[in-house]
This record gives structure tokens, C-alpha cells and sequence, in this order.
């Protein structure tokens, strides 16, 4: 199927994929006055005099913005808020279809972190939870970081933690295949930003010991010359315990899972056969969405006798849900909820990850 076209007609066709429609039948005069004013008052009321209220008497408990400022969309690049805006819809949908969440696109024209972090905490008190979407690093880092510190409701990048939820997934998964252990296996990752920085923690959180990170100047290691700034100076402290120096090559070598979070054809089928022990790298992970790694690849992994996987629906599957208002989780885990205060802790990710695995089974 050309998804192409058939994604260009579809949008046409609606155009878009959201509408908004009430919940409640305005039928009557009494229907309106009671929906709007001036019964609507009472509640504003209640809501005053005990802000929590906010969660009985509004959608708040129940809603999350899906924000981007479109500089790092798929593997798309800086495309803008407005080329942004389908991904964002599309994002609203799963969040609808798979977790019973309604979701508002936000795409903001705004090109620095103070810009984004001031716009998130205005339009805050609407939503029940931030989910931050395709913000270039290393600003979505600073962003998430100051959003969840100063919001009382949970903050989610999905480009972190989303991605790094089902990455690990797919990883204990494939182990469980071949037969190792997280904390015995050499795992490089290629492109160490955003998703690929969120995913060596969330794998050293769980276990793992020996993790390579790779980007365009070659090996992370202390005191490398090139490249080392903000966050890729304390990955390089943090990784790479071998002190490995060199290229994409050298890294994996001897290497028994590969984590791509680059662009897309970085580990190339000539240089995984030219592996001197090709059956070692067992599991290669393809994470760039848009020009993510195709089915020729895939196919020729498969002749290297390479398990293969890549990247789902992360945000949907891979995300803590939030409480839907009426106490009801549609998801895992349960004691993450969209209320006053509440954030997402390594305990409610590890769960996540564990329900995804089991789901992927």
C-alpha cells in the first residue's frame, strides 16, 4: 500500500482528523442555561473556593496537550509548528483510539526553550498533562526538565521516554530470544539525542552495564576532542566503560544489540556483515520514524541472520496512561493519574515497560 498517498488523501478528505463535540444535548432553553450561563457559574464557583474541583467539574482530568514546536519532527527535521500540526493530530488520535484520552495538538510558533517553557505554563491550567513532542535537543532536555519541576501535573516527552519505554521492551524481549541477560551484553547506540540519550538511562535503570554511544564524531569517551558539549560530556563519563575510541565500526564490534537513533542507514548491511562475528549483533533497532530503516534493510538483516525491530506506537503504548476523570486507568500502571501533584516516576516507566513487553510477547 502507498501510505503516502493514501495519508494525503485522507487528510484531504476530512480535512485533518479531530473535531470537538459536546458531551452533553443542548435541546432546550433550560439544557443551554444549565451548560452555560448562568448555571455554568456554580461550578466556576466551587472551583474558586476548592481548586481540585477543577478535576470534578471539567475535562481537565482527562485531557493532555500534545506541544511541539515542529523543530524536530520525525526524522523530518526543523519543518516548522504548521508542518508539525498533522503528526500532532495523528498523536491526538492514539491517544484517543488506544487510551480513551482526548489530546489537543498545540503547535507553537516559538524557537527558544523560554519561549516554549513560558507558553507550556500558560496554557497549563487547561490540561490534566503535557505531553512534549519533536522539540530538537539539547533544548527539549531543559525544557522538560524545568516544565516537570515547576507544573503539578505530569510532564511527558516522548521522544524520551516514550521511545525509551518500548525500546527497552523490545530489547529484554529480544534477549529473551537469544537467550542473554541485560546486564551481560555489549549495546551500542547510535545517535545518542534526545531518544537515544533516554534510552541508555532507562537501560542502565534497568541493568544494563555496557552501553557504546556513537554520533557523528565517532565514540563517546572522556576528553574527546570533538563534540562533547552539554549533555554528551556526562554521557561520555557514563558509558562506554571499556574506553573504546574510534568509529561506528570499532563500537560495534563484538557487539550484541544496536540501538539507531540516528539517520536512517548509519549501521549499513555492509558493515553489519563484515561483522567477525555477525551472529553476535543479534538485534538491531531502527528508531527514525519518518526515514526509518525499510523493508530492504530488513530483509537483508534477516539474511545476516539479525533479529530485527523497530519502533511502534511508543507514546500510546509505552506512556504511564493518565486517569481518564472517573478513576478508571486505561492503561498501566495504576497509580498514575492525572491529578494535582502527581509526576511520573523510574517505577511507574519500569512498569510500563514490563506491560509493553508482555504485550509485544
Amino acid at each position: 500500500m502507498d501510505y503516502n498517498a493514501a495519508a494525503l488523501e485522507m487528510h484531504a478528505k476530512y480535512p485533518g482528523k479531530l473535531t470537538v463535540n459536546s458531551l452533553f444535548e443542548v435541546k432546550d432553553r433550560d439544557a443551554l442555561s444549565t451548560a452555560y450561563t448562568p448555571g455554568v457559574a456554580e461550578p466556576c464557583r466551587q472551583i474558586k473556593a476548592n481548586p481540585d474541583d477543577v478535576y470534578k467539574y471539567t475535562f481537565k482530568g482527562r485531557t493532555v496537550a500534545v506541544v511541539t514546536n515542529g523543530t524536530a519532527v520525525l526524522g523530518l527535521g526543523n519543518i516548522g509548528p504548521e508542518a508539525g500540526l498533522p503528526v500532532m493530530e495523528g498523536k491526538c488520535v492514539l491517544f484517543k483510539e488506544f487510551g480513551g484520552v482526548d489530546a489537543f495538538p498545540i503547535c507553537l510558533n516559538a524557537s527558544t526553550r523560554e519561549e516554549v517553557i513560558a507558553a507550556v505554563k500558560a496554557i497549563a491550567p487547561t490540561f490534566g498533562g503535557i505531553n512534549l513532542e519533536d522539540i530538537r535537543s539539547p533544548e527539549c532536555f531543559d525544557i522538560e526538565a524545568e516544565l516537570e519541576r515547576d507544573l503539578d501535573i505530569p510532564v511527558f516527552h516522548d521522544d524520551q521516554h516514550g521511545t525509551a519505554i518500548i525500546v527497552l521492551a523490545g530489547v529484554l524481549n529480544a534477549l529473551k530470544v537469544v537467550g542473554k541477560r541485560l546486564e551481560d551484553v555489549k549495546i551500542v547506540q547510535n545517535g545518542p539525542g534526545a531518544a537515544g540519550t533516554a534510552i541508555i538511562k532507562m537501560l542502565q535503570v534497568a541493568g544494563a552495564k555496557n552501553i557504546v554511544a556513537v554520533d557523528e564524531h565517532g565514540i563517546l569517551y572522556p576528553g574527546r576532542p570533538a563534540g562533547l558539549a552539554d549533555h554528551k560530556e556526562w554521557l561520555a563519563t557514563v558509558t562506554n566503560p571499556e574506553r573504546l575510541t574510534g568509529t561506528l565500526a570499532d563500537a560495534v564490534r563484538g557487539a550484541d544489540v544496536f540501538i539507531g537513533t540516528s539517520v536512517a542507514g548509519a549501521l549499513t548491511t555492509d558493515l553489519a556483515a563484515e561483522h567477525p562475528t555477525k551472529k553476535e549483533l543479534k538485534e538491531g533497532y531502527g528508531m527514525k520514524a519518518a526515514t526509518s530503516i525499510g523493508k530492504e534493510w530488513y530483509e537483508q538483516a534477516e539474511a545476516l541472520e539479525a533479529w530485527c525491530v523497530g519502533k511502534t506506537v511508543a507514546e500510546v503504548v509505552g506512556m504511564p496512561t493518565y486517569d481518564k476523570g472517573d478513576g478508571h486507568h486505561t492503561q498501566v500502571p495504576d497509580d498514575v493519574d492525572l491529578k494535582s501533584g502527581c509526576t511520573i516516576d523510574v517505577g511507574s516507566f519500569l512498569k510500563a515497560i514490563q506491560a509493553a513487553a508482555n504485550n509485544a510477547k
